[in-house]
């Protein structure tokens, strides 16, 4: 198998197509050292190459499925790892595009974190402990979901926050306020705070 063209076009891609019909879009970070310089046109494809290739052109692939992924919604780099794993790309090739997205800001768990956190907090209600095991599930690092829940949940919005915390919960159909504050309690919220809420909320309905 030889090379039969190779082009290079302006963003920097390369497109090498062979003599036996095989076609290979890449950016040439992705090819290892070894592999290095580009082949030429009609210079021989030897096994190595060829993997060094396959390579090169499945990682830009998961790149490119990962850019469509993202353009639709932040994702966390666990659940873009988790839907390239279940389109069969390679875990070499994903982990290799994912650390060039994050190098240049297009993948950010942090990102994610805080549209997700706030979010959740100002539609929902829901309080610290609930937000923190909600970023655990998407992958978010423990100091990274840390950091969030500190900025979110300020001396100056915490009352505010519970108080829709609380609301939800009764407009759910919990009258009981006892069941209320476990809920809460469960949610992070201090038990100070709640009966200061759940007060405000009793005189509030009076």
């Amino acid at each position: 198998m030889r090379v039969e063209t190779l082009e290079i076009g302006a963003s920097g891609l390369v497109r090498i197509c062979t003599d036996g019909g095989s076609r290979f879009l890449f950016r040439p970070e992705y090819l290892p050292a070894a592999a290095e310089p580009l082949p030429a046109p009609g210079e021989e494809v030897d096994e190595g190459l060829l993997r060094a290739l396959e390579q090169a052109a499945a990682t830009y692939a998961s790149e490119a499925k990962a850019l469509e992924l993202l353009a639709r919604a932040e994702q966390t780099r666990y659940l873009l790892t988790l839907k390239l794993r279940k389109r069969d790309f390679p875990e070499s090739a994903i982990r290799t595009a994912l650390d060039r997205l994050e190098t240049r800001g297009y993948l950010s768990d942090e990102r994610y974190a805080r549209a997700w956190a706030d979010e959740r907090s100002r539609r929902r209600g829901e309080g610290p402990a609930r937000i923190s095991a909600g970023l655990a599930a998407r992958g978010v690092p423990e100091d990274v979901s840390r950091r969030v829940c500190s900025e979110l949940y300020t001396a100056e919005n915490r009352e505010e926050a519970l108080l829709r915390a609380a609301r939800r919960l009764l407009r759910s159909g919990r009258k009981d306020g006892e069941a209320v504050a476990r809920s809460l309690r469960t949610e992070g919220w201090k038990p100070s705070e709640i009966r200061k809420v759940l007060e405000f909320l009793r005189k509030e309905g009076d």
